[in-house]
């Protein structure tokens, strides 16, 4: 029958308790307890310190088991602090011991509470109360001490912990934090996609997913993406924004350029585009992020049918309210980006063999990804139809989740194939772009004619770099005068686009409406070069229509 009760605690999970109960142990025979006469309560990752609820549990056990234990008189510690770390706490638990007559044994600081006959012993209980004040302000010293180690590692790049969390890094034999390099690679890769403009954090996340790419193990999430970002750490520190005394130092990755480029981009987004899942964001209309206000700098957004400056929209100060059907400017936009991606495609272009030859990798990367997206989804259906059998769950929910399992592989064989069929064209294209001609030139009608707004958008912020148009009078024909858009469309090498459209022109169809102004001359767009060309693209296109 048990005739003392054992305490024995650690405040977090990590740290060991058995040299502590090998010690009580024998404290405990020396004053004349048996092995047989001694109970254990063992609580680790109990906190004396914050009273977390492991703790107080704790507390709870010793009362409890010493109440429905009336063999239970004694009560042995290693120290003081493995009962308590704050002084109300102790006091608490001096007075249950005194008022149910439990003696306590300690052995550092040695001392024991209750005389031989069961009362409070003077002495004893002054020695509580002396060193339970001693324990909280031994705990204050010990956490300073701590604190100043924890500052001192992190300002020379030292980990405290076993491991860190953070992507990108990992602990040398040392604990001193180090880049680890593939995943250094990873990062620098998600910055230069972010910053090239042809992704958000959530398109950028679905693309990461599509090549099989994975955050240690986990399918990669828009959060992970901003988290990822935003990190300080990349560059040499981690800003704590005066959460913390100290910052950690850490060996940078990328450079201080790359990152500065990456926030600038992300603030002008925020402040130029309306944030939040909108029409925009879901249509990827062509000229969102590229059309700038002429009056305040500051983006267009699309809202309903027609672009507006944000900065307007948003009541942020712009005043510029003239705005433009997205459909007649999106055509006007993609009709110059067509051309010069025509020009683009005519010449040798060894920038154009790598970019091609790149994404033709990236498809490849696709591929193997889907291939294990497809091995995953084996393993669940196996692991679904074992549970199944062994009567977890019923056949109606077997058949639901094998038919939403067979819904992902469907995709995920039909993505493979797509791949394939883009990979094919590509393959074209890096011919066509090695030795090109006119009859390969056509190959690419394909793309110029898609309706994919992928496909667009990329053709777009591949030749674009800017657009804005204001409202002006024109002097039309006939000597009348009215109003209109004047368009600019800057493209990569700075050349200005001019265009004017008329929109209160009786004459029915887009084209009839805008004019290209060259010189300060109107010439009808139906009547340029360009036009012609795209022309002849769209007469191929047809003829390869008709023939298939």
């Amino acid at each position: 029958m048990a005739k003392v009760l054992c305490i024995v605690r650690s405040s977090t999970e990590a740290q060991e308790i058995e040299s502590q109960k090998k010690e009580l142990i024998e404290f405990c025979k020396t004053k004349g307890f048996a092995d047989g006469d001694m109970l254990f309560i063992e609580a680790q990752g109990a906190s004396a310190r914050s009273l977390n609820k492991k703790y107080i549990k704790m507390l709870e056990d010793i009362k409890s088991t010493i109440l429905n234990n009336s063999e239970i008189k004694s009560v042995a510690v290693w120290a003081l602090n493995r009962l308590g770390r704050v002084e109300s706490k102790l006091h608490e638990m001096k007075e249950f011991f005194v008022k149910n007559k439990i003696q306590v044994y300690c052995k550092d600081p040695s001392f024991k509470l209750l005389k031989e006959d069961g009362t409070e012993d003077t002495a004893g209980s002054m020695m509580f109360s002396v060193y339970a004040a001693m324990v909280k302000l031994d705990t204050e010293e010990m956490f300073a001490k701590m604190q100043r180690g924890k500052k001192r590692n992190a300002e020379i790049g030292k980990c405290n912990g076993s491991h860190i969390q953070l992507y990108g890094y990992q602990l040398d034999s040392n604990n001193f934090v180090i880049p680890l390099k593939e995943e250094a690679e990873a990062v620098n890769m998600i910055y230069d996609m972010y910053i090239s403009g042809k992704y958000s954090t959530y398109t950028l996340a679905t693309e990461l997913n599509e090549r099989g790419f994975r955050n240690r193990g986990k399918k990669v999430t828009q959060a992970w993406i901003g988290k990822i970002l935003g990190e300080t750490a990349y560059i040499g520190y981690t800003n704590w924004e005066g959460s913390r005394s100290s910052h950690r130092k850490f060996i940078p990755i990328m450079s201080k350029e790359k990152w500065d480029k990456c926030q600038a981009i992300k603030e002008a987004k925020k402040n130029g585009e309306y944030v939040g899942k909108t029409k925009e964001s879901r249509n990827t209309n062509l000229g969102c992020g590229i059309i700038k206000c002429p009056k305040c700098g500051g983006n267009y957004m699309a809202s309903g049918l027609n672009y507006l400056c944000y900065h307007k929209k948003a009541h942020l100060g712009c005043e510029n309210s003239v705005s433009m059907r997205i459909n007649v400017l999106d055509q006007i936009i993609y009709e110059v980006a067509s051309i010069l991606h025509i020009e683009f495609m005519s010449q040798p272009n060894n920038n154009l063999v790598e970019q091609l030859e790149a994404d033709i990798k990236v498809l490849g990367e696709k591929i193997m990804g889907s291939e294990k997206d497809l091995k995953e989804i084996d393993e669940k259906k196996a692991k679904i139809a074992d549970i199944y059998v062994d009567g977890i769950i019923t056949k109606k929910q077997y058949q639901a989740r094998i038919a939403k399992i067979d819904a992902e592989k469907s995709q995920s064989e039909n993505d493979i194939d797509r791949y394939k069929v883009e990979i094919g064209k590509l393959e074209r294209q890096l011919e066509s772009a090695k030795n090109p001609t006119f009859d390969n030139l056509l190959e690419y009608a394909d793309d110029l004619s898609s309706t994919d707004i992928k496909k667009m958008k990329d053709i777009v912020n591949q030749h674009i770099s800017k657009v804005w148009f204001d409202a002006e009078e024109c002097n039309l024909f006939n000597g009348k005068v009215k109003t209109c858009k004047h368009i600019h469309i800057i493209d990569e090498n700075g050349k200005d686009w001019e265009w004017i459209y008329i929109s209160h022109l009786p004459w029915k169809g887009f084209e009839k409406k805008l004019y290209k102004l060259v010189d300060g001359k109107l010439i009808p767009h139906w009547q340029t070069e360009e036009h012609e060309l795209l022309a002849s693209i769209a007469t191929y296109q047809l003829i390869k229509g008709n023939g298939d």
